[in-house]
């Protein structure tokens, strides 16, 4: 699998700390980081032990790839606001500050 990573120049980098407009904490960083790095490997995994997976161009192999960490990293999003339950208020309410949205505004 990172053969092929390599071959292709698919480069997954770095996850923010951040999530939706939230500041993660470590244990919720840990957690994003630990959830979305093995599900991208399982799903890649999966893609490359395919027996079609030869058989396709490299732009389409390029594209799977990179769908496949997409996919991942928003499974990861799932389970650790799942997993940490004040983080998807700590989103909310970064997604309102963020659009300047108050309770003020809210309630007209």
């Amino acid at each position: 699998t990172i053969a092929e990573m390599l071959r292709l120049k698919v480069h997954p980098g770095r996850l923010p700390r951040t999530l939706r407009n939230a500041e993660l904490t470590d244990a919720e960083y840990d957690t994003y980081t630990k959830v979305a790095g093995e599900t991208s490997r399982r799903f890649l995994d999966m893609l490359v032990q395919s027996p079609q997976w030869r058989n396709l161009p490299a732009a389409v192999q390029f594209d799977a790839m990179n769908d496949a960490i997409r996919k991942a990293h928003d499974f990861g999003q799932a389970i650790t606001a799942q997993q940490h339950p004040d983080l998807p208020l700590r989103i909310l309410q970064g997604t309102m500050k963020k659009r300047r949205i108050t309770p003020s505004t809210v309630a007209q």
